[in-house]
């Protein structure tokens, strides 16, 4: 790019800039870009007893940590009680890493940004109609 101008003298100059261009940052990575991260409901938290689509992050001894994926990634938890109506020797043969899946939401400390989760109380409509109403708002 060439920038024409003006010194004190009256004389005009041609000077070249150099701009920071690389074709190879145009490219963005969609998987870790802050233009994919959003909420897509008005509320930033769910409200109790609602069903939302989450991805599990992290295993612990008393439960998961997950990410809700239609409230702008926020961290939710699960307690092993709220994963099965049978009993859970290890919540890792119920919960992967990575996977996504449909829980209902129990509690939700807004100040604290935590929200419990329960995988054992769905019905398969809820689940139906959370999938249905996922696919619509992407």
């Amino acid at each position: 790019m060439v920038e024409t101008t003006k010194d004190t003298t009256g004389d005009t100059q041609d000077t070249e800039i150099q701009q920071d261009h690389n074709d190879d940052d145009d490219e963005i990575d969609y998987n870790n870009s802050e233009l994919v991260k959003c909420r897509y409901y008005r509320n930033e938290f769910p409200k109790v007893d609602d069903i939302v689509a989450v991805v599990t992050t992290e295993i612990k001894e008393l439960g998961a940590y997950v990410r809700l994926l239609e409230y702008d990634e926020v961290e939710g938890f699960i307690m092993n009680s709220q994963v099965s109506n049978a009993r859970v020797k290890t919540i890792s043969k119920l919960l992967k890493l990575g996977k996504q899946e449909f829980m209902e939401v129990l509690r939700v400390d807004e100040e604290k940004r935590c929200i419990d989760l329960s995988k054992k109380s769905i019905k398969s409509e809820g689940i139906k109609a959370a999938t249905k109403r996922l696919r619509q708002s992407k």
